[in-house]
């Protein structure tokens, strides 16, 4: 695997492997990338199916249909996708987490003593204080 950021960006291995062949070989047939990998042919179709979903690929029809790399600018698209996903995760979080932490209070009876290190730990000791304070005040 030449790219491994491709998995970070949620690409799997497959995914990986068939999009850096593409590109290193060009247009290819399925015949030719089952030749060139170990993956099941029922399997490759998924993939490049997942693959032209992510506008990584183009199929081309024609007697055999053929796959190709499209710009791998496309990438952004894929990073684009995840971070609106995370977004959206993160509004979720913070919608739900108060009544999370509500629950984990209401089963804490005994006082808990947490350490922090470094200046991380101190900034978050400092957040923690400032948040717990201004829920005191309203």
């Amino acid at each position: 695997m030449q790219f491994p950021l491709l998995k970070e960006l949620g690409l799997n291995d497959h995914e990986v492997e068939i999009y850096e062949l593409l590109l290193r070989k060009g247009r290819s047939i399925v015949r030719d990338l089952l030749n060139e990998t170990s993956i099941k042919r029922a399997n490759l179709y998924h993939i490049l199916q997942s693959l032209q979903e992510k506008w990584l690929i183009l199929a081309t029809e024609g007697k055999q249909t053929a796959f190709e790399a499209q710009d791998p600018s496309n990438i952004w698209n894929v990073y684009n996708k995840q971070e609106a996903a995370l977004k959206i995760t993160k509004q979720s979080l913070g919608a739900i987490l108060p009544g999370i932490i509500d629950i984990y209070k209401s089963q804490s009876t005994l006082p808990s003593v947490q350490a922090f290190l470094g200046l991380e730990g101190a900034e978050t000791a400092i957040q923690e204080t400032l948040r717990a304070k201004s829920a005191q005040i309203k």
